[in-house]
């Protein structure tokens, strides 16, 4: 399978891919369009398996049994269309995050919208496409899914790294608090017996710091909303 990781040189391919195959899904009712972009791919200079998945039903299928670098959707389908063809994809377990590029015989600008609203890396019209067209969309789409993927593992780290020092304060604001009231209580008990013993001062005091710990408590909770908000950063991914 394709590295994505791999930096490209769209200039370079060749010496870029060396040693990789980009695993390519397509997804297109029509025989002739089908052997139409096959072709292309071979002629494109870049090494490419592809599948092929004839309607939705296959297309699910095809999901379940592999992980793709790259998704062509056909907009228009005998059953179905390429847009209900892109949800199934975001929703796929494991190919959720996969490039997906649509390619339709007309040119439709509230289509293309739609689909890249969904994440789609390109919208590509079939008139217009020859074998440089789709090598560069496969490449975009690639690169730009590798970037994406970068940010979100620098997102996962920083919230790693915001967790660990909200506990580490949690620890230093928590223990001088605690280690005070262990004291207190065993102060109480071995006052108990004394004949001046104030059982009310101690509890006075245990109760203030109960307070204390509690008030501690509230400001973690209020901190809540900055893992809220690195969640719906992630989710907003795949919109940009």
């Amino acid at each position: 399978m394709f590295n994505a990781a791999t930096a490209i040189d769209r200039t370079k391919i060749g010496a870029a891919l060396t040693g990789q195959t980009i695993n390519a899904l397509l997804l297109d009712d029509s025989k002739f369009d089908r052997l139409r972009i096959r072709r292309m791919s071979r002629e494109a200079g870049i090494p490419i398996y592809m599948d092929e998945a004839v309607s939705l039903e296959a297309l699910k299928l095809l999901l379940d049994e592999e992980s793709f670098d790259v998704i062509l959707l056909d907009y228009r389908l005998e059953s179905g269309d390429g847009i209900e063809a892109l949800e199934i994809v975001r929703a796929h377990p494991v190919n959720s995050q996969c490039p997906a590029i649509m390619v339709s015989g007309v040119a439709d600008p509230d289509v293309a919208v739609r689909a890249m609203r969904l994440g789609c890396s390109d919208y590509l019209a079939k008139s217009d496409l020859d074998a440089e067209g789709l090598r560069d969309a496969v490449l975009r789409a690639i690169e730009k899914s590798a970037l994406l993927r970068d940010t979100d593992r620098n997102r996962a780290e920083a919230a790693r790294v915001l967790v660990r020092v909200m506990l580490q304060e949690v620890r230093n604001s928590l223990q001088p608090e605690l280690a005070a009231m262990v004291r207190c209580i065993r102060g109480l008990g071995a006052r108990a017996d004394h004949p001046k013993f104030n059982l009310g001062a101690g509890l006075e005091d245990l109760d203030a710091r109960a307070r204390a710990m509690w008030a501690m408590l509230n400001q973690m909770v209020d901190a809540a909303p900055v893992q809220a908000e690195f969640r719906a950063a992630k989710r907003k991914t795949w919109t940009q």
